[in-house]
């Protein structure tokens, strides 16, 4: 069963079971978070292909401003005890905390972050106050540490770095630790590897983290990292459009500091351009 009409070259990124009454939260690449209810987008048939972003009321994206991250919530508020946290990553590897309230403004249009030079947002996750998160590089250096070590700030700051980054590397994605998850890397000629989270050591913020992969020139840098469950299926896409489909499981498991093995093979002159979780629509019916 299709969810939607997609353009050849798309993919869907993220998938919400929400509310007309739920906020909709996009960060953009510049730092700025929009606010939208729900209801403000345009409601379609299930297989229609949606409406573009900068079309939806009270989003209207500066030039060169692209959507980095979406949060789905119900509200604001957090229990005293367990306050919830936006955590945010920048490409240069600084990352910020910010108490989920100090975005309840009646404004729809905020400050998410203070991004210093050419830096560009990369990533943004809800977190709990008792996360671990991972920060990926593009060439394959990776870092764990605890979201406590980075203190909360207000809205209209810059952050702390996350991670010590050569002068030709740049973060790739930010994603929470779960439970018996996987470390997915996919590099840009389609070689891939999956390494159980278990591997990557708890380590304080602001290092160079571990290495991820052994990449070689022959199979380009990295362009893709998830975490994921071992059962997972995921999208590898490329820069001409190509799409396929596969089980992460299917990846052999290997330690760290590997090259992985082979997972698509780019058309000539192609390259891969992301790797993207699997968003089965239909599997979530009846939960709303």
């Amino acid at each position: 069963m299709s969810g939607t009409s997609l353009k050849e070259d798309d993919i869907v990124r993220d998938l919400f079971i929400t509310t007309t009454h739920h906020w909709l939260l996009f960060f953009t690449n510049q730092g700025r978070v929009y606010r939208v209810k729900a209801w403000q987008i345009p409601e379609k048939s299930r297989t229609a292909r949606g409406t573009y972003v900068a079309n939806v009321e009270g989003l209207t994206l500066q030039p060169r401003e692209t959507i980095a991250a979406v949060v789905d919530l119900k509200d604001f508020g957090s229990e005293p005890s367990a306050p919830r946290h936006l955590l945010f990553a920048t490409r240069h590897g600084m990352v910020k905390r910010t108490r989920l309230e100090e975005f309840d403004s009646p404004r729809s249009v905020l400050i998410a972050i203070n991004l210093r030079d050419d830096d560009e947002l990369i990533g943004v996750q809800v977190t709990s106050g008792r996360d671990e998160v991972i920060l990926v590089s593009r060439k394959a250096m990776s870092i764990r540490f605890h979201e406590r070590d980075a203190r909360a700030m207000g809205r209209d700051t810059s952050g702390v770095r996350g991670m010590a980054l050569d002068s030709d590397d740049e973060v790739l994605s930010m994603t929470r630790a779960v439970p018996d998850g996987q470390l997915l890397v996919v590099t840009e000629e389609g070689y891939g590897k999956r390494t159980p989270l278990e591997r990557y050591p708890v380590q304080r913020r602001g290092g160079k983290g571990v290495r991820t992969a052994t990449l070689v020139e022959s199979r380009g840098g990295l362009v893709g990292a998830i975490v994921a469950a071992y059962e997972q299926e995921v999208f590898i896409v490329t820069d001409i459009g190509t799409i396929i489909r596969m089980d992460g499981k299917d990846i052999r498991p290997t330690g760290r500091a590997t090259q992985g093995v082979r997972v698509m093979k780019p058309s000539q002159g192609a390259k891969v351009a992301s790797i993207a979780p699997v968003m089965e629509g239909e599997e979530l019916a009846g939960e709303v």
